[in-house]
């Protein structure tokens, strides 16, 4: 019964299924199938919080300092 499906079709089957009415082998394989949810459920949940890389990586060589004189003028036209 649980075990042809999974992912949200397991989640589907799982949540459907009358918990109060199993017994015996049926209510250890509903307990498998809990727990093989509970497994892709956190592998989704992981996918998600996982970094993702927004810019190209900075190069290991730092940025040339900035000095006083090389910010205190503008070098556009209108201020030359």
């Amino acid at each position: 019964m649980f075990e042809d499906v999974s992912g949200a079709e397991l989640a589907a089957v799982v949540a459907a299924t009358a918990v109060a009415e199993l017994s015996g082998e049926h209510l250890v394989d509903f307990l498998t199938a809990t727990s093989r949810l509970i497994g892709w459920a956190q592998s989704r949940q992981l996918d998600a919080s996982s970094p993702r890389p927004r810019s190209p990586p900075r190069s290991a060589t730092p940025a040339p300092a900035r000095t006083a004189s090389s910010t205190s003028r503008c070098s556009c036209s209108r201020c030359r």
